[in-house]
């Protein structure tokens, strides 16, 4: 059942846009920390990695944008005008 759920939301998954803004609240070692089910499925939690810690998630209208290997700035404009 998971597989196939997990499946299903691989081709769900839009590429190349904004689907939320967040606050990182913390930043732990992933020895300390213990994801959630599908969380551990979509992420890499091996020894010597580190886990974001969210909060405040928001969902946003999908945007077109150009991501980054880092954090970056995205203009405010876009943001206020996806919020759904």
């Amino acid at each position: 059942m998971c597989s196939r759920y997990l499946t299903v939301l691989l081709h769900e998954i839009p590429l190349g846009e904004l689907v939320a803004t967040a606050e990182i609240v913390a930043c732990v070692p992933t020895e300390q920390f213990t994801p959630h089910h599908l969380e551990s499925v979509w992420g890499d939690y091996s020894y010597g990695r580190f886990a974001w810690v969210l909060d405040n998630v928001q969902p946003l209208k999908p945007i077109p944008f150009v991501g980054r290997q880092s954090f970056f700035t995205v203009p405010d404009d876009l943001i206020y005008e996806a919020k759904p």
